[in-house]
């Protein structure tokens, strides 16, 4: 009868404890499902305070983190509930040992999502500006955590890291309302250059913005010719840079020809636009 007992007593025991145990993973799962509904229905109040900014790009990047933020919260309650042994600085440590572990097998991951952040936070350039980051240039569809997307001109699309725009060298060619665009050209060493000037400059202002005013300027001697520099401004985007300096280019050589002035050879230099 001792050992039936003993039996009995260790069964009783053991279904006791399964059965507290069903009880605490059930109130786990039903609290962690609180959690995480509850941060579905924050969600949208969430979505439209970051949508007052007018960022798509940040609004997608911070409702990712929201999620992920409310899912480790839910996860961290639905184990202290399981495990009552188990103490929430106890999750947050191993949490952390997690975290170092995670960092050094997803380190490029981990740093192109801070930068992503910090690019978001710092907002150096939005959705439709013009960029170039090392060799790619091109137009900015967006941030996401990982990577800024940019369509450059010839419609490809070019996923650069995130890390690599914020610590890299970063030219924000639309940020200003106008940039300067320059060409170059050999006149003939006897060119009388107010002549010229004359000729050429209300030629271009004619095309110019409001407020901007081109210069004719001498750069230098070229083999016994005058090399002169045409500078002109207008909007900063690259198809209309392309057309300014297309009008300008074409403005110049007629007025220069109408006003009898001899190109020393028929050659254009184009010199890259300043901001």
């Amino acid at each position: 009868m001792t050992d039936e007992t003993s039996f009995d007593e260790l069964l009783a025991g053991v279904v006791a404890a399964a059965a507290a145990l069903g009880t605490r993973l059930l109130v786990a799962l039903v609290v962690g499902g609180l959690v995480v509904l509850l941060g579905s229905a924050v969600r949208p109040l969430v979505r439209r305070a970051l949508e007052r900014g007018g960022r798509p790009s940040r609004t997608r990047v911070f409702l990712a983190l929201f999620r992920m933020a409310v899912t480790v919260l839910a996860i961290i309650l639905a184990t202290t509930l399981a495990f009552p042994s188990v103490q929430v600085v106890d999750v947050l440590g191993s949490l952390g040992i997690v975290s170092v572990a995670a960092g050094f097998a997803f380190k490029d991951v981990l740093e192109n999502l801070l930068a992503g952040v910090l690019l978001l936070l710092r907002d150096p350039f939005m959705a439709g500006d013009q960029i170039r980051v090392g060799d790619h240039e091109g137009t900015v569809e967006g941030v996401t955590i990982r990577e800024t997307l940019l369509r450059t001109y010839d419609g490809q699309r070019v996923l650069i890291p995130n890390a690599q725009v914020y610590t890299g060298a970063l030219e924000v060619l639309t940020h200003y309302p106008a940039t300067r665009s320059a060409f170059r050209l050999s006149l003939d060493i006897d060119t009388d250059l107010e002549h010229a000037r004359g000729a050429v400059l209300p030629a271009l202002r004619e095309i110019a913005p409001p407020g901007s005013e081109p210069e004719l300027l001498v750069v230098g001697l070229d083999r016994g010719a005058l090399e002169v520099e045409v500078r002109v401004w207008g909007a900063p985007s690259r198809a209309d840079r392309t057309k300014n300096l297309d009008a300008a280019m074409t403005a110049t050589v007629t007025a220069l020809r109408a006003a009898g002035v001899v190109l020393d050879r028929p050659t254009t230099v184009l010199v890259e636009g300043e901001e």
